[in-house]
């Protein structure tokens, strides 16, 4: 059984290196919009479609600390005995840390998915405990494992 410590350890790690990425988008784009190297016309193009940009990429950015501070509040020392936020989900067909969407993760040869709460898969097995089953998209999870 992995610790649910390196897992969370590792998915914050994950975490933290999209946060830098988009500060870095972010901080990039700021100065590309405000420097005027080029003509007017050609200055005021770029420039409306880079702010559109920076907007959008300044909202993943609101979004990722926003995830970030809802993995950090995840005390990983906590056995889980349901499914809930939180906890590790070994299933027969994948295993879960119930957090925030991460996309897949290797530990010690085992694979994980980060998902949250509002996963569409999370529904169907919200407070399920260990030795339950549940069903989604006509295939059937067998819960082997739960912290």
């Amino acid at each position: 059984m992995i610790d649910k410590k390196q897992i969370h350890a590792f998915c914050i790690k994950k975490q933290e290196e999209e946060v830098q990425n988009f500060e870095s988008r972010v901080s990039s784009l700021k100065a590309d919009v405000n420097s005027h190297n080029e003509s007017a016309s050609q200055t005021e193009e770029r420039t409306a479609g880079n702010v559109d940009l920076l907007r959008n990429y300044e909202q993943e950015l609101r979004f990722s600390h926003m995830e970030m501070t809802n993995l950090q509040s995840i005390n990983p020392a906590v056995v889980n005995t349901k499914v809930e936020s939180g906890a590790v989900v070994m299933t027969n067909h994948l295993n879960f840390f119930i957090s925030i969407p991460i996309d897949k993760i290797e530990i010690e040869g085992v694979s994980f998915v980060g998902i949250s709460t509002k996963a569409p898969i999370y529904s169907e097995m919200q407070g399920k405990k260990k030795g339950d089953t549940f069903k989604f998209n006509n295939m059937e999870y067998s819960i082997l494992e739960l912290y």
